[in-house]
């Protein structure tokens, strides 16, 4: 041919190999996110104290862990249960959800529409209480109302172990300011249920609003440490902070082990 070379597709072929992996390599993960699941890992303590090396093993093994979420349903845009779903469910572990509310898109947008799903929630919570469900941890996301918080801090205290962990995500603000829809007093009620949590993952500016800290734009290593220790204050077991950048473009998390 010559000194060509084959089409990949052709390449395949003869190999008789998937092509799709050779066109596409997985992304690698970000500092963030290995933090953050390190941190988790760390707390979520396998029971039999190995990790079977399959999904398929591990539903066979009855070792599966199982997390519920409880965020909206953002029906477009990257965030919420759009995102949390398929990526738990990509790290082998089982995904249950409960949607807080439905939005035709996430907040940022204008004119969205939205589903309160408030209603839903206790009935739902009761009749996995009666079922006797049981999970290895509760990750909560964007909650929108007093009342959300409360029965939030309401399944914790019913469904908290001694080998699990309660997980909170205040989405309420970024960039210096709250959400449109919340004020100062919803940020010190979120304070209340990351009290209750095991870890917390507020980035800077809902750190701030939960702690009374002043917000900064640009800070020292010496202030997100005075924040981290503010943010364990609370009562959680690990703070971690996300969205952490001392210089231009470099961005990461850092945490504080209580």
């Amino acid at each position: 041919m010559n000194g060509s070379t084959l089409p990949i597709s052709v390449q395949a072929s003869l190999l008789e190999l998937n092509r799709s992996g050779l066109y596409y390599q997985p992304a690698p993960h970000s500092t963030e996110d290995l933090y953050i699941k390190q941190m988790i890992d760390k707390s979520m303590e396998i029971r039999d104290g190995r990790m079977p090396a399959t999904y398929e093993e591990k539903k066979r093994s009855g070792s599966m862990r199982r997390i519920v979420t409880v965020q909206d349903i953002s029906c477009v845009g990257k965030c919420s249960l759009t995102v949390a779903l398929p990526i738990i469910s990509a790290m082998g572990v089982e995904a249950a959800i409960i949607p807080t509310a439905v939005l035709s898109t996430h907040t940022m947008f204008q004119n969205f529409t939205v589903k309160d799903l408030t209603d839903q929630i206790e009935p739902i919570t009761a009749h996995w209480k009666n079922e006797k469900f049981d999970f290895d941890a509760i990750y909560t996301g964007y909650l929108g109302s007093f009342e959300q918080i409360d029965l939030m801090i309401k399944m914790f205290e019913d469904f908290k172990t001694e080998n699990n962990v309660t997980i909170v995500d205040p989405a309420m603000a970024d960039n210096g300011k709250l959400y449109s829809a919340f004020d100062e007093a919803f940020a010190k009620k979120m304070a209340s249920l990351c009290a209750k949590a095991d870890i917390i993952l507020p980035n800077m500016t809902e750190a701030s609003f939960m702690t009374g800290i002043e917000y900064k734009e640009t800070y020292d290593e010496a202030y997100a440490k005075e924040m981290l220790k503010a943010l364990a204050a609370l009562g959680c077991k690990i703070a971690i902070i996300t969205g952490v950048g001392f210089e231009p473009g470099k961005t990461g998390v850092m945490g504080y082990d209580v």
